[in-house]
């Protein structure tokens, strides 16, 4: 299933899409990604004017819980990208 999604921003979007593993006494960890497919928009422009929120599409996958980001999830009237 198809998602596009609007965030308030980078970091808010980023706080959903993505978590941090293996963290210990010695490491910081590493990012990973929640889903397999993360389509990163960023800011949209209309007629050069910024459009508010930070875009991003998700696909997702058989076994991949969408349940975090349906609370983000908008219908665009004419999106600016799709998955082909």
């Amino acid at each position: 299933m198809d998602f596009y999604l609007k965030f308030t921003d980078e970091a808010a979007a980023n706080a959903v899409l993505y978590r941090t593993d293996g963290v210990t006494d010695d490491s910081e960890g590493y990012v990973v990604a929640n889903f397999k497919n993360i389509d990163v928009i960023g800011v949209i422009y209309k007629n050069e004017q910024p459009l508010d929120g930070w875009h991003v599409n998700v696909r997702v996958m058989d076994g991949e819980d969408s349940s975090s980001i349906a609370p983000f999830s908008v219908i665009p009237t004419v999106p600016v990208r799709v998955w082909g």
